[in-house]
């Protein structure tokens, strides 16, 4: 039998901790939440993020191609201070259907720092079908925060498993678990930002 040395044992654990702190994922309640998920994180989020001069005609017609319009019920919360003199972020939405009230998933595209939040509204699902997908796209879970009795949101990290995504971005993520459903409507916020050397 093959020995596993003691600070191998010891990675094993924390990652297998790690992956039995995570909450289980709900099935979306929409079937185009996640595909809409997706084209926000793989083609609008990426595609912005990869290309530092485009111009913001040039974004709106990624977001267009993305299948996301201008605009967007909610407003942008910043990661962190605000940065002073900071262009506003440029807000798109999707909506899974025609009609009012369901569920929809938001892109926020800043320039300063260049990231992107998506938020996924209205759909408790939203948010499993895409973690799935960018963890058979080779995508490592850095680090989860520990889960109590009143913890709301869970909180991820993850590098890679993006298609498109530049290498240097981080993605965080953040799913709701507390009771009933969030008051602000919002089940995931995932945002993709530059590496702060947690992927090191």
């Amino acid at each position: 039998m093959t020995k596993v040395s003691p600070p191998m044992t010891a990675a094993l654990a924390l990652i297998a901790s790690a992956c039995a702190a995570q909450p289980a994922l709900a099935q979306p309640a929409d079937p185009s939440t996640p595909r809409l998920l997706s084209a926000g994180m793989e083609h609008l989020c990426s595609e912005f993020l990869a290309k530092p001069a485009a111009k913001p005609d040039a974004i709106e017609a990624m977001a267009a191609d993305a299948g996301f319009k201008s605009g967007a019920q909610g407003k942008y919360g910043p990661v962190g201070q605000a940065i002073p003199g900071a262009p506003p972020a440029l807000a798109f939405h999707a909506d899974t259907g025609p009609a009012a009230g369901g569920p929809e998933v938001e892109v926020f595209l800043t320039t300063v720092p260049r990231a992107c939040q998506l938020r996924v509204m209205g759909d408790a699902g939203g948010w499993g079908e895409l973690v799935s997908q960018m963890k058979r796209q080779g995508a490592t879970l850095m680090t989860t925060a520990p889960v109590t009795h009143e913890t709301t949101y869970s909180h991820e990290v993850y590098v890679g498993g993006v298609a498109g995504l530049p290498p240097d971005y981080t993605t965080f993520a953040s799913h709701w678990i507390g009771q009933g459903a969030p008051k602000t409507g919002v089940w995931t916020f995932i945002n993709v930002l530059p590496n702060t050397g947690v992927g090191g």
